[in-house]
């Protein structure tokens, strides 16, 4: 009787400590355990499914037509000069076309999830793809066509830029806790890398317009005065170009030997347009008043295609605003040569309302391609 009687003591406190384990284990699971890591973007390449995306229609007679059929990401000319590609912003699928819209092909099923940007190498056989991240505002990523391989860039690397011949890139380098900040540059993987100039300025804008020159400069606003400088990557040595610009946006000719930037006065007012050579030496305004970020230019480099406001809301405060997408904008194009001032209005061909981002021009010049900022589509306007 008694051995009976301690055999159901052992048993029920048996019981009592496995109930105690199980549940200690339980509330671990759910409210301690730290959730596993998010697994990074596909970046490789995946199987294309059978068949190819509905053709859009195209217009023969129309000069401007959109080319696209979902909202697009980071436009570039392929690499043989005869097709337009860009990435879907709804799934990351990378497509292709001929400039007039035709010929339409899917050519990457890859699904990137929250692609902000793509920065594409001079040769189109290499990306920096930026990612919007839940945790840390954004993450980048390399990626090699040719090869296949997929690298993810250190997270202290900011803006970056291609170098001309795209073998290395060009960053800020910011790490807060460790005290760093430095222009750098390395291999387009973030491999051996250098540091090209320390700096105490943040969130800047580097671009790599040609082989000895680097440039840096302030996020644009039209409240606040910004620079712009370039610096030699072999020597360090630092050129002042621009300084103490109200709105200041930048784009470089093709060969890196002159720029068109864009600046307000201290207000965000009375926006305007201007060129000068690389080392801001010789600057001339330019009768037009649009963006920086709204021109490309032409191989000659001398002239320009621009999208141009008609009209500028009198309380709107420039750029901010315009970065803002808060302005309902609608463009004109214009044609202008740098040397003469001589200027063109192009036909458009249609009462379209258009505000053109991201343009670029075709390798034969004789189409003119953009990012239309009122439905995110690809529109092709024939010269």
């Amino acid at each position: 009787m008694t051995l009976t009687l301690d055999l159901k003591k052992i048993l029920i406190i048996s019981v009592a400590v496995l109930a105690l384990i199980l549940g200690v284990l339980l509330v671990y699971n759910f409210f301690f355990k730290a959730a596993p890591e998010a697994p990074a973007p596909p970046i490789t390449e995946e199987p294309i499914p059978p068949g190819q995306p509905e053709q859009p229609f195209v217009s023969p007679t129309k000069k401007l037509n959109a080319i696209s059929q979902v909202a697009v990401v980071s436009p570039t000319i392929s690499a043989d000069g005869q097709k337009v590609k860009y990435y879907s912003k709804e799934n990351g699928n990378v497509f292709e076309s001929k400039f007039n819209g035709t010929g339409l092909t899917r050519i990457s099923s890859a699904v990137l999830p929250d692609i902000l940007k793509i920065l594409w190498s001079p040769d189109k056989n290499k990306v920096i793809s930026v990612f919007k991240d839940a945790q840390t505002g954004v993450k980048k990523y390399y990626y090699n066509y040719q090869t296949g391989s997929s690298k993810p860039l250190n997270q202290s690397i900011k803006q970056a830029a291609w170098s001309p011949d795209g073998s290395k890139i060009a960053y800020q380098f910011f790490d807060e806790a460790a005290v760093i900040n430095n222009i750098s540059a390395s291999d387009p993987d973030g491999s051996g890398w250098k540091n090209v100039l320390p700096t105490r300025l943040r969130d800047l804008i580097i671009e790599w317009p040609k082989r000895d020159i680097i440039a840096f400069r302030t996020k644009p606003s039209g409240l606040a005065p910004s620079i712009l400088y370039g610096v030699d990557p072999d020597n360090g040595k630092i050129t002042n170009v621009l300084s103490h610009v109200f709105g200041l946006s930048v784009l470089w000719s093709p060969n890196g030997e002159k720029l068109i930037y864009s600046r307000t006065d201290e207000n965000g007012k009375n926006l305007a347009l201007a060129f000068s050579d690389w080392k801001g030496e010789t600057s001339k305004d330019v009768n037009i008043s649009t963006f920086a970020e709204k021109c490309a230019w032409s191989q000659d480099n001398r002239t320009i295609f621009c999208a141009v406001p008609t009209i500028l809301p009198d309380n709107a405060v420039l750029p901010d605003d315009y970065y803002k997408n808060i302005l309902n904008i609608s463009d004109e194009i214009w044609q202008m040569n740098l040397d003469t001032g001589e200027k063109t209005k192009i036909d458009l061909g249609q009462d379209i309302a258009i505000d053109a981002n991201e343009l670029i021009l075709n390798s034969q010049e004789d189409y003119l391609l953009f990012i239309n900022r009122k439905d995110g589509l690809l529109y092709s306007l024939r010269l």
